[in-house]
């Protein structure tokens, strides 16, 4: 069930995304700066989304509350807890950009728009105005993937092709939601009801997260380290990663970007 539940919150993500360039294209009156910065900021949030929230799971020791399962400020440790509890997010906080949109479309003009704040700081207001309309559920949609990939890989397997499916089924829900935004969710239901229903996904995953999905404890996802079940396998320590993967990873994702927007003529 665990990558239906991500199929479905690609699927969801993707959505929102393409309906959020739509309509800030409204504010920044052209579709190349909005797409870029919608873009980055979609991927900014999720990034540290995925960071913060990783760190959640695999923290140690007990939280100040004293509750082992829980990290705080009542922040579920608990992979399968905080997997739903960041899906109602993400579905909350989309929910609300329509709203907070209209906001900051107020506020644009009513600081004189590109006119009165010269090139330069109004594209900074523009893109601080993305960040915080996009910034709160992109967040939250990067903890998913966490999330789910903690529940799916059990203590002493190899977790290669797990991650490997749940990475492709990720993103084939997104190229779902691309397609059915593009040719038929705007044309058939406008902006605002495609954007609600790409919320209902993650509400639905939330939903079904649970069914055939043993939740394990705070500390059970981290179990006895694959190399132990596999000598041949180098261990690595996951509190200091080596850099040169990570500085492959930043390059590789850098370049995957530049093609696709090289690609759309952006």
């Amino acid at each position: 069930m665990v990558p239906v539940c991500l199929f479905l919150t690609g699927l969801g993500s993707m959505m929102m995304e393409m309906v959020w360039i739509r309509q800030f294209s409204w504010l920044f009156g052209v579709a190349t700066r909005a797409s870029a910065v919608v873009f980055g900021v979609f991927m900014v949030g999720q990034a540290l989304g995925s960071l913060g929230w990783g760190r959640l799971l695999s923290s140690e020791g007990t939280a100040p509350s004293g509750d082992p399962g829980s990290a705080g400020w009542g922040l579920p440790r608990n992979p399968l807890a905080l997997f739903r509890a960041l899906a109602v997010g993400t579905a909350v906080t989309s929910a609300l950009t329509p709203a907070l949109l209209a906001v900051c479309r107020q506020a644009y003009l009513a600081l004189g728009g590109e006119l009165g704040l010269g090139p330069g700081l109004a594209l900074f207001v523009r893109f601080l105005m993305a960040a915080l309309v996009v910034g709160p559920p992109t967040v939250c949609m990067g903890g998913l993937f966490p999330a789910a990939s903690t529940l799916l890989i059990q203590p002493g397997d190899v977790p290669r092709r797990a991650l490997g499916l749940l990475s492709s089924v990720n993103l084939l829900g997104g190229a779902v939601g691309v397609l059915l935004v593009t040719f038929v969710g705007v044309e058939a239901w406008g902006f605002q009801r495609t954007l609600f229903l790409g919320c209902l996904f993650p509400l639905v995953a939330a939903v079904l997260i649970g069914m055939g999905t043993k939740a394990p404890g705070p500390t059970a996802a981290r179990g006895k380290h694959p190399s132990a079940a596999d000598p041949d396998l180098e261990p690595c320590s996951h509190a200091h990663p080596r850099p040169l993967p990570i500085l492959m990873a930043f390059i590789l994702g850098a370049r995957s970007s530049r093609r696709s927007w090289s690609g759309t003529g952006c």
